[in-house]
């Protein structure tokens, strides 16, 4: 939002209109602005107004309710109120429009848009995207509060102390502890289960709002706590519903009970006009990632798609989350093959045909809709069917509802380690993220970010104070004795996740044969959008190989490996202290006119860390081989060109291989003049 530069005290930045109108734009889509307006500036069907309307008061209900229910404070703040009275307008706009719709729909029109507009504002819906906006970002804070107590308070202390001269306050020891406490504090013991959060996805109107209302165990949509459901997008941000009946997992030992949150992702529209897919792909991954849930379930009433496949990809190799596939609307299908089959209605077929056509039926819609090694579930979960055949057909079957239930009480259970585990280092970089990256650069430059917009401030770019590495790690309270309290801890950790070399000699590295991949569509979203949340507890900016015992007892290790590695990406994130480039690499040619390495060739690069001496970073070694020979061995220099998106090598001949670097992250060493490229990925 503003322009990175060290202001005076009371003097603050200017505000980027372009970037604010793009932020703005990115809400309108994001909230159905577009059609609420053609609404209220149109002609139209009274009953189209009035599900308009009830969508967005079941929204803000519902993030409203999700707030109240997790925060601790009982006083009405003035948002609050702004909430409370906005709910009451729609429920009245509601009510009064259900019995008297074809007399006053003008009317109600003038009333809808004063009360989810800002006074004085031509932009429909501006106080409605506040207050939802806000809502979430207090329902974000109220979740950290409430599983980290220790932590939210040890954070707060340091965000309101103006640390004065050289005094930096925060510790990255401290940060420890506190999330330590946390997590022996409450599940200390094994019987405790946090809330497993199971997030629906897929294409709007697939389905996945009626499917979540049936996971609710919810009997009717005139219920305030059933999701919005129609033919249009009807859920803006993620919405959070607690089944009232926890999930019961039957283990040797008894049940266990396994209380459940469900989250109703908003839709991704399939025909949605974009000028840049890529973008558009990443922004429906940063939704899924925003949602942090631990299961996922991918809705589709169509064969799946490309797009769809690639979702559950990014779930499963990107979040290492599980994600479970399910066919809705499938008694449409059924109905379909049954006439097929029969040549009748269901209504006119015998109790023999049914059985008889049943199996085949069910044989055939699994078949269409099956990829390799996924297991689909058959789901109707409809609310009002179509048809006298489809009612009759709902009465009877229950396809594979019973089955999802079974195998998402299993699975819920078994993340629950891994849920604890994920907690903590979202516990970890939240609080680095804050008070340590963000923190630091607002106190030293003496000014705060608006509320509600966010800022991207670049951690090594900005150092007005501390210009060197030794300088950070003194202020952070990265110091040798810090370094010694984790001996004691015998982490082991992924080598390609240490990204700072002062934690070497205090932690074994183990190597992964997996070769990371590059995800390009997540580029595409930092490139197309600027926008983060200050701090989310949904980052995820921390990698980690969790130490092999999983066990409670080692909450601390684990905490204390995510903070080790989660300080190198502070400390490596851009500008004078970038380091991840350090490792080592290794590739195979791609192309390469002058044809010198041709098939079987491949090169290797060790890659040393990174010094402060003439802006370079040694490399320690470069060879190539081929049948498996040593062509050559050298030792060059990596330089940073000041202001450009690339790293060179200089021979000393003038010969630059550059290296091909996107948004700080190093993509591949081997891109020689600009010509030659080659396929490459880093080992741990």
């Amino acid at each position: 939002m503003y322009c990175l530069k060290e202001y005076p005290i009371e003097c603050y930045p200017e505000e980027i209109d372009i970037l604010k109108q793009q932020i703005w734009n990115d809400k309108v889509i994001q909230y159905g602005v577009e059609r609420t307006k053609h609404l209220l500036t149109a002609n139209c069907d009274p009953k189209e107004l009035y599900f308009d309307i009830d969508c967005r008061r079941r929204q803000l209900l519902n993030l409203f309710s999700t707030h109240k229910r997790i925060c601790n404070e009982t006083h009405a703040n003035e948002t609050d109120v702004e909430i409370e009275n906005m709910i009451n307008q729609l429920s009245n706009i509601v009510l009064h429009l259900k019995s008297h719709a074809s007399n006053s729909v003008e009317l109600h029109k003038m009333l809808y848009r004063q009360a989810i507009s800002l006074p004085d504002s031509d932009d429909i819906g501006s106080l409605y995207i506040r207050l939802c906006e806000q809502l979430s970002v207090d329902i974000t804070n109220d979740e950290f509060s409430s599983i980290f107590p220790n932590s939210h308070k040890k954070m707060n202390d340091w965000m309101y102390e103006h640390a004065v001269g050289e005094d930096f306050q925060p510790k990255l020891f401290d940060v420890i502890n506190a999330i330590e406490q946390d997590l022996i504090s409450q599940w200390s013991n094994p019987s405790v289960t946090p809330s497993t959060t199971i997030g629906v996805i897929g294409y709007t109107n697939a389905g996945k709002s009626s499917l979540l209302n049936r996971l609710l165990g919810l009997e009717s949509l005139n219920d305030d706590e059933a999701a919005p459901i129609g033919s249009m997008k009807t859920t803006y941000a993620a919405l959070r519903f607690n089944r009232k009946e926890p999930l019961i997992y039957h283990s040797k030992n008894g049940n266990i009970q396994i209380p459940v949150t469900l989250v109703d992702i908003q839709g991704h529209d399939k025909n949605r006009i974009s000028n840049n897919n890529m973008i558009e792909a990443g922004n429906y991954h940063n939704e899924i990632k925003k949602a942090n849930c631990d299961i996922y379930i991918l809705v589709t009433d169509d064969d799946l798609h490309d797009e769809q496949k690639d979702w559950m990809t990014f779930i499963r190799e990107n979040l290492n989350r599980e994600c479970i596939l399910v066919r809705s609307k499938v008694d449409n299908l059924y109905l379909t093959k049954m006439r097929e089959l029969s040549g009748n209605f269901y209504i006119k077929t015998t109790q023999e045909e049914r059985f008889q056509y049943h199996t085949m039926i069910m044989d055939q819609i699994r078949s269409q809709n099956t990829i390799p090694s996924n297991k689909i579930y058959l789901i109707s979960a409809d609310y009002q069917p179509s048809s006298i055949d489809a009612d009759l057909l709902l009465a009877e079957h229950s396809f594979d509802f019973d089955l999802l239930l079974n195998d998402l009480s299993s699975l819920a259970f078994k993340v629950r380690t891994s849920r604890i585990h994920q907690l903590a280092k979202q516990a970890v970089n939240r609080v680095i993220n804050t008070c340590f990256r963000r923190g630091y650069v607002l106190n030293v430059m003496k000014y705060k970010i608006a509320a509600g917009f966010a800022a991207i401030i670049p951690f090594g770019d900005q150092l007005p104070r501390y210009l060197s590495r030794d300088k950070i790690r003194e202020a952070f309270g990265i110091n040798d004795d810090f370094s010694q309290y984790l001996i004691q801890f015998n982490l082991t950790i992924d080598d390609g996740s240490l990204q700072t070399s002062v934690f070497r000699t205090y932690v074994a590295t183990q190597e992964t044969k997996k070769k990371p991949k590059f995800d390009a569509k997540a580029i595409g979203t930092v490139a197309g959008h600027t926008t983060a949340v200050v701090g989310t507890f949904s980052d995820d900016i921390v990698r980690i190989a969790a130490p092999t015992a999983t066990a409670l007892s080692t909450a601390g290790r684990i905490v204390l490996t995510a903070a080790t590695i989660g300080i190198g990406w502070p400390i490596s994130a851009s500008g004078n202290v970038q380091t991840n480039w350090a490792g080592t690499w290794h590739g195979t040619p791609e192309a390469y006119p002058g044809g010198e390495l041709g098939h079987g060739w491949n090169m290797t690069m060790k890659i040393g860390p990174y010094s402060m001496t003439g802006n370079t970073c040694t490399m320690r070694q470069s060879f190539f081989t081929g049948s498996s020979a040593l062509r050559d061995t050298k030792n060059y220099r990596f330089y940073r060109r000041t202001g450009a998106d690339d790293l060179y090598i200089d021979e000393g001949n003038g010969v630059k291989i550059a290296s091909q670097y996107i948004n700080d992250v190093l993509v591949s060493p081997f891109k020689y003049n600009d010509v030659y490229a080659a396929n490459a990925w880093r080992y741990p």
